[in-house]
């Protein structure tokens, strides 16, 4: 019994070692945002994995415009990790949804007794490297269009007949009520 408890008890005052527990497992962060364009909707990001034969779906987050947070990736060893991020497009019609998609190459190396992540990003659209990753949705405007009718008659034309009958109106007009002032008034009788 003796023997039992005594090593419990070296047991638990060996010193727990966290940097070997990294070694088993451990995760890179970078930042990804999305950037402010008046829309309220939310926008789904995917981070895939590149595998032997294909894109694995790592983690998929969901993020509103204004909105950041950090993307872990994960690594089991050191070596090389590739990732590939991407926003799914929604639904708004009047959104150009950011089509880039996010290279990031993970390079873990062991310094002393810890892994360290180094992490690469580019995007396809340019090849400069970057510290973040942001996607940049923006928004269109709808443009109404005029039904087109088959009128072929100018506008022109009409809008002159308009003011030619208009000032006709207002002649006539005055000349009627010029008349009337002119005439004697028949009410009061004569004597």
């Amino acid at each position: 019994m003796k023997r039992i408890i005594l090593i419990l008890l070296i047991l638990l005052a060996v010193p727990f070692n966290a940097a070997t527990v990294m070694a088993a497992e451990g995760f890179g962060k970078i930042p990804v945002a999305i950037a402010e364009n008046g829309s309220a909707e939310s926008c789904l990001i995917l981070v895939k994995q590149k595998t032997e034969k294909d894109w694995e779906l790592v983690s998929e987050m969901t993020l509103k415009a204004g909105d950041k947070d950090d993307i872990v990736l994960p690594f089991e060893e050191p070596g090389s990790y590739e990732y590939l991020v991407e926003e799914l497009p929604g639904t708004l019609e009047d959104v150009k949804y950011d089509t880039t998609k996010y290279h990031i190459m993970m390079t873990v190396i062991v310094e002393g007794e810890r892994e360290e992540p180094v992490i690469c990003v580019t995007s396809d659209k340019t090849d400069e490297k970057a510290t973040q990753i942001c996607f940049i949705n923006q928004r269109t405007e709808k443009i109404q269009t005029v039904p087109k009718t088959g009128d072929l008659e100018h506008f022109e034309l009409w809008l002159v007949l308009l003011n030619l009958s208009l000032s006709l109106m207002i002649v006539l007009l005055y000349f009627r009520f010029r008349n009337r002032s002119d005439k004697p008034s028949q009410k009061g009788g004569e004597k």
